[in-house]
């Protein structure tokens, strides 16, 4: 199979394989570990402790605290019916029928400003109903905010001209393509986006896609092919009838990468962060030996084989019908002297092939008369 490459995301290295230890980065909330993972993507073809779905709005009056919320009745008791936090959530959870965590926030400063002080709260999806008028950020500033992070923002835009453009500017000079930011262009329904977070947030990374994603509540757009392609051209999905069903159109970010990709990719590096923290925080001390070495190898090991089959779909299946991941933590003789004295491991590595899915198909057949 062909391999596709991408524009690597902040903290990424080019080479083929992920990197464990060793690196600074001050994306998301990744300071708060004593682990590294730099994950760099080569492919073929919210999870509930990986985050939960956040409403916020910015130019308040007042300050309203980051508060987690099981229903809409919760999200009213903080902010009333008819608000646009509480529209948005409503829709959110009209897309289950089981309660689910999510959390509301309401700030004084603009919420491209506010993104940044929440990055120790447990949120991955971000929605701002507020996005855009005269009080807030507009859609670009917020998702120029997020793509610094290791979160996802989800916004509703009324017309193409809204969506923030494919690339994003990281730093002085270095752009990377718009991969966490999703735009979803409704006409009338200015919550839309909400509706796709509450029909995901629940559901375990590797298991959808953000395409043909039925949305209850949501009423569907009249758009021709040229229309849609227009929108998927410009970086945004739309929702539309197929087959008698209201679905989404496409299930990529901005900047063109799936969705789903970046949720798995995300939550390997998560579930190696965590694991090999607990290592740190539940053993007196981790020897610099081979011993100690292989506590924090059989961290990795035990997500690679998480997240591979009994109904875990990140990791595929290689030709001889074996799990398509390997993981190599170099022993302590191939480590430098400095990195000893300076009690840092950085020759930590692991490497797997992502489970794609099918988004569209194309059938032959002949009819014998």
């Amino acid at each position: 199979m062909a391999e596709k490459t991408r524009t690597l995301l902040a903290g990424e290295t080019a080479a083929g394989d992920a990197v464990v230890g060793g690196a600074d980065t001050d994306t998301g909330n990744l300071a708060s570990y004593d682990v590294d993972v730099e994950l760099s993507l080569s492919k073929s073809v919210g999870k509930s402790g990986f985050g939960i779905p956040l409403i916020l709005v910015g130019g308040q009056e007042k300050e309203i605290p980051y508060t987690e919320c099981l229903d809409a009745d919760e999200v009213a008791a903080v902010f009333p019916a008819g608000t646009p936090v509480h529209n948005a959530a409503k829709l959110m959870y009209a897309q289950s029928t089981e309660r689910f965590k999510i959390a509301v926030c309401g700030a004084k400063e603009k919420s491209a400003e506010k993104v940044f002080s929440l990055l120790g709260k447990d949120w991955r999806q971000l929605v701002v109903p507020t996005a855009g008028t005269e009080a807030d950020s507009t859609i670009k500033e917020i998702s120029d905010a997020v793509e610094k992070t290791d979160r996802m923002y989800f916004a509703t835009v009324k017309d193409l001209s809204e969506a923030p453009g494919k690339t994003v500017e990281l730093a002085a000079g270095k752009t990377a393509p718009r991969d966490r930011t999703v735009c979803f262009k409704h006409g009338t329904n200015a919550y839309a986006a909400a509706a796709l977070v509450g029909a995901i947030a629940q559901k375990d990374p590797g298991t959808y896609t953000c395409k043909n994603q039925i949305l209850k509540e949501l009423e569907p757009e009249a758009l021709d092919d040229t229309q849609i392609k227009t929108a998927h051209d410009a970086g945004c999905l739309c929702f539309v009838t197929k087959a008698g069903d209201n679905v989404t159109t496409e299930g990529k970010t901005v900047g063109g990468e799936y969705i789903d990709i970046i949720d798995s990719k995300d939550y390997v590096i998560y579930r190696i962060q965590y694991g090999s923290q607990k290592v740190f925080n539940q053993n007196g001390k981790v020897a610099y030996t081979d011993s100690g070495i292989t506590q924090l190898e059989n961290v990795c090991v035990t997500v690679m084989k998480e997240c591979y089959g009994d109904g875990n779909l990140i990791i595929d299946t290689d030709d001889s019908g074996k799990p398509a991941y390997s993981v190599n933590y170099g022993r302590r003789s191939e480590t430098s002297a400095a990195d000893r004295q300076a009690r840092r491991y950085t020759l930590g590595r692991f490497s797997f092939s992502l489970l794609g899915a099918i988004h569209t198909a194309k059938v032959k057949g002949s009819i014998i008369v």
